[in-house]
C-alpha cells in the first residue's frame, strides 16, 4: 500500500461508523490494487474524480444504448433472439462446409461453381423474391426462407450426385434472399424513429458477435462427433455430422420468428413543415 493510499483508508476510518462508510472502503481497496499494478501513486481525491468520470461513462452507455433497448417492442426482441440463432448455429455451416466437399472427394473447380450458384441464383431472383415477400408478408417470407433453406442445406449434404448438389444449392440461394429481403422491411416495421437505428446496429452486430462465438463452438465439433461415430476428426462422416447438426439447430430460429406479431404498414407521419402549415390551411377553409 502506498503512503497516499495509507493516509486515504486512515482518513475513511476515522470518519465514524464503519458500515456507514462501506463503499468508501471498497473504493479504497480497489484505488491500492490500483495503484500496485500500475505503479501510480494516486491521492484520495483523484480517485474518487476517475471513479464519477467512469461512473459518467457508465450513465452515457445506459442512456444511450440500454435504455433505447427496452424501448423495443417484444417482436424487436425476439427478431434479435432470431439473429443471434442464426449466427450462432449456421457458422458451423460456413466453417465446414468447403472441408466437407473436398473430403467427400469434389474438385475445387466444383467447389467454386458450386459456391458460386446461392449468389448467382440471388442475382437472378432478387425481384421477384422482393415482390413474393411484398405479397405473402415479411413474417411469413422469413418462416418459408428458414424452413425450406434447411431442407435444401441438409440436400447439399446427404445427396451424392453432383447435379442434385447443384440444385439444392441454386436453390438455397433463392430462399436465403427471400429470407434477406424480409428482414430489413420488417425490422422497419418493428421500430420507430427513436430506436430504428439502434435496432439495425443491433442486428448487424450481433451477427458479427453470434458468428465468432458459433465458430468457436463449432470448431470442437469435429472431434466430437468423430469419436462418437468412430472415424477421424477431418474425415467426411464427422464433417457431414456437423453440417446436419448446425442446419437441424439452425432450425429453431423459426420459434422466435412464429412468436412474433408482424404489424401493419404504419400511416406516412407527416412531416413537421406540413403539421404546421395544416391548422392555416383549416382556418383559411373556414
Amino acid at each position: 500500500m502506498t503512503p497516499s493510499s495509507a493516509r486515504f483508508l486512515a482518513q475513511i476510518l476515522g470518519r465514524g461508523r464503519f458500515k456507514e462508510h462501506l463503499p468508501d472502503v471498497f473504493e479504497c481497496a480497489l484505488h491500492c490494487i490500483g495503484a500496485l499494478n500500475k505503479k501510480i501513486n494516486y491521492d484520495g481525491d483523484d480517485f474518487i474524480a476517475e471513479i464519477g468520470a467512469n461512473m459518467n461513462i457508465l450513465t452515457r452507455i445506459k442512456q444511450n444504448y440500454i435504455d433505447p433497448i427496452h424501448s423495443f417492442e417484444r417482436s424487436a426482441k425476439l427478431l434479435l433472439w432470431m439473429t443471434i440463432i442464426n449466427g450462432i448455429i449456421f457458422s458451423g455451416w460456413q466453417l465446414f462446409y468447403n472441408f466437407y466437399m473436398l473430403e467427400s472427394g469434389f474438385s475445387r473447380d466444383f467447389l467454386g461453381i458450386l459456391n458460386s450458384l446461392p449468389s448467382m441464383a440471388a442475382l437472378l431472383f432478387g425481384v421477384p423474391i422482393g415482390w413474393l415477400s411484398d405479397r405473402i408478408g415479411r413474417k411469413r417470407s422469413i418462416l418459408i426462407g428458414i424452413t425450406l433453406a434447411s431442407i435444401t442445406m441438409i440436400g447439399q449434404v446427404t445427396f451424392h450426385q453432383p447435379t442434385l448438389i447443384l440444385i439444392m444449392a441454386f436453390l438455397t440461394g433463392i430462399l436465403n434472399m427471400l429470407f434477406l429481403v424480409s428482414l430489413a422491411p420488417l425490422m422497419m416495421k418493428l421500430s420507430n424513429n427513436k430506436n430504428r437505428a439502434l435496432l439495425f446496429s443491433l442486428n448487424y452486430g450481433l451477427q458479427t458477435i453470434a458468428g465468432a462465438v458459433g465458430s468457436v463452438f463449432a470448431g470442437q465439433l469435429p472431434a466430437l462427433f468423430g469419436s462418437l461415430l468412430k472415424v477421424e476428426a477431418t474425415s467426411a462422416s464427422a464433417y457431414q455430422a456437423v453440417l446436419i447438426t448446425s442446419v437441424l439447430l439452425g432450425t429453431t430460429a423459426i420459434i422466435p420468428t412464429w412468436l412474433m406479431q408482424e404489424p401493419r404498414a404504419p400511416l406516412p407521419e407527416p412531416r413537421p413543415a406540413e403539421a404546421r402549415l395544416e391548422p392555416r390551411r383549416s382556418t383559411a377553409r373556414s
